[in-house]
């Protein structure tokens, strides 16, 4: 072929490739983008400097997306080795970190987007202090009071230097979320402020939406994250390609700020539909994300464990794939917690238990996944009563302040541990404690009786009890059960059903007692809880033995 037909049959196999990598064919679109690299002029970073580029980006994309990361790293060598163009050089670094990230290294990529950042005079304090970012996400929100979505449009195209820092923002956003997540808010605020002050560019949706959840976790203000949230979901019907942008929006709204005001189920649908369009546009990174998000959701939203067994089983062994170690063990802590509560699972040899998924979160200093396995023990040890060991965890990790979607499920569960845990020791610190937790939880119920009314109710219910007044706990504690059932929470129905069967059996109704454990055996079941089942049935057994011997006592006379 002479050099003509050369840069033309390139060109094609270019073409060819991205049409197989958009159809997720990776190996023969890889097999296509390096025939074109084979087909460059002998000097190709000289001669074909742009169709070179293309083709060894490409290459390198689909090898990290196919998990072949030897393949991608040695081809965005070579990109370094050659672009003389800043922004190219930019984009395959970006690359570099998402190969970083992959391997659960946050804090690493991380520093890596701190440091090219600062090449760009944007720089970050180490030592981010509370009272400033809250008064910084005061000040940015100020900027969208208001605005809307064409208004957004309108403004004049962004220039090349805050473009790049808006690339790096939004891409240090996604890990940060993890290990600092007071810097994401930062960066969220840093992003809005470079659209409003030098103009529209593809990362500005992604800043506003960074900013909704910054806003929920920086000032609690549930409302304002609510709205330009919403802000950031209404450029979805305007866009070209809605699964690029659905992946960019999914985690910071529909797995963070929506979390507090939609029904955890759709959230848990929402971040699926987001992981589908992560892996159709090739977003491997996000969409792990993604997947993390909609199955915690549908863990804590009660679905039937089996089936969410057998899906976190695909999805690890999807992620398998694309190398995604991090994501991988989250899914793990996850299916732990499913056998624990169901006492049967995989034999997958690579599935971890707690103890082991604890050790590798330390090795690779991941403080998320240490928290993500905390949270999940701490709902374990609640449904098998065990609430002592409740709050040791709590105590161990101070779970306080509301600074991830997680805290707002532990919350419940710690506060039911605490109201019991005062009951049986009349220890005023655990009673405090649960007070604190209900008066939160009455904030939720403002923005979303469906998540948390049932919650509030059995909370209320167990400091009721506490306090001696069983008529109000009684009617907090049938109330749960109503709310519970409506909404969908087949597992915290169940839970009420037993905590109301052990306060009337624990106040002489035994009788009542027993019906109300029963129909908490039948939800657990329903839920898959098999172990649960087991334990609540041998505590009947217990309590059926016990009051037949208190029966058959010779009654003292009167």
């Amino acid at each position: 072929l002479n050099p003509i037909e050369r840069s033309l049959f390139a060109k094609l196999n270019l073409a060819a490739g991205k049409h197989s990598f958009a159809a997720s064919s990776y190996e023969q679109a890889r097999g296509y983008f390096e025939a074109g690299i084979n087909l460059l002029h002998a000097l190709p970073w000289e001669k074909q400097y742009t169709l070179c580029l293309e083709l060894y980006e490409m290459s390198a994309i689909v090898g990290f997306v196919d998990g072949d990361v030897e393949h991608a790293s040695s081809r965005l060598d070579v990109i370094l080795s050659n672009v003389n163009i800043p922004t190219d050089k930019l984009k395959a670094q970006g690359l570099y970190m998402k190969m970083i990230a992959s391997r659960g290294e946050y804090a690493e990529a991380t520093n890596q987007c701190l440091e090219i950042l600062s090449q760009f005079g944007l720089q970050f304090p180490k030592d981010i202090e509370l009272s400033k970012v809250a008064n910084e996400i005061n000040r940015t929100k100020e900027l969208l009071k208001d605005v809307t979505k064409d208004q957004i449009l309108r403004l004049p195209k962004m220039t090349e230097n805050p473009k790049n820092c808006m690339k790096i923002l939004n891409l240090m956003c996604d890990w940060a979320l993890f290990e600092r997540p007071m810097l994401c808010n930062l960066a969220s605020c840093a992003m809005v402020k470079l659209t409003m002050k030098h103009g529209y560019c593809e990362d500005s949706i992604d800043g506003i939406a960074r900013l909704s959840r910054a806003i929920l976790y920086g000032i609690a203000d549930i409302q304002t994250a609510d709205r330009i949230g919403s802000l950031a979901l209404s450029f979805l019907g305007d866009c070209s390609n809605n699964h690029a942008l659905r992946i960019r929006l999914t985690v910071p709204v529909n797995a963070g700020v929506k979390f507090f005001t939609q029904p955890w189920q759709i959230c848990g649908e929402s971040c699926r539909m987001g992981y589908d369009s992560g892996m159709i546009v090739g977003e491997i990174d996000r969409a792990t994300t993604c997947v993390q998000a909609g199955c915690s959701a549908q863990f804590y939203a009660g679905t039937e464990l089996t089936m969410l067994q057998l899906k976190l089983n695909n999805y690890i062994h999807q992620l398998s794939k694309h190398k995604q170690e991090g994501a991988i063990l989250s899914l793990m802590t996850l299916y732990d917690s499913c056998i624990i509560l169901c006492g049967h699972g995989s034999n997958n040899a690579r599935m971890k238990n707690s103890k082991e998924l604890l050790k590798l979160a330390s090795a690779v200093k991941s403080q998320f996944l240490i928290y993500h396995i905390r949270v999940n023990e701490i709902i374990v040890h609640t449904f098998f009563r065990e609430y002592m060991a409740v709050l040791e965890i709590a105590e161990m990790h101070k779970f306080a302040v509301v600074k991830r979607t997680l805290d707002i499920v532990q919350i419940f569960y710690v506060g039911i541990s605490a109201l019991s845990t005062a009951r049986d020791t009349r220890q005023s610190k655990w009673k405090e404690l649960g007070e604190q937790y209900i008066e939160y939880m009455a904030h939720l119920i403002q923005h979303s009786q469906w998540n948390f009314e049932h919650k509030l109710f059995l909370l209320k219910a167990e400091l009721s009890y506490l306090n001696g007044d069983l008529h109000a706990a009684e009617m907090h504690y049938m109330s749960s059960i109503i709310s519970a059932r409506k909404h969908k929470f087949i597992h915290e129905e169940a839970l009420a059903c037993e905590l109301y069967g052990i306060c009337l059996i624990e106040n002489k109704s035994v009788e009542s007692g027993l019906v109300y454990l029963k129909s908490s055996m039948a939800k657990y079941t329903e839920w898959g809880a098999t172990a649960k089942v087991n334990d609540l049935n041998s505590f009947v057994d217990l309590v059926k033995y016990t009051n037949k011997q208190w029966r058959q006592q010779p009654q003292r006379k009167i």
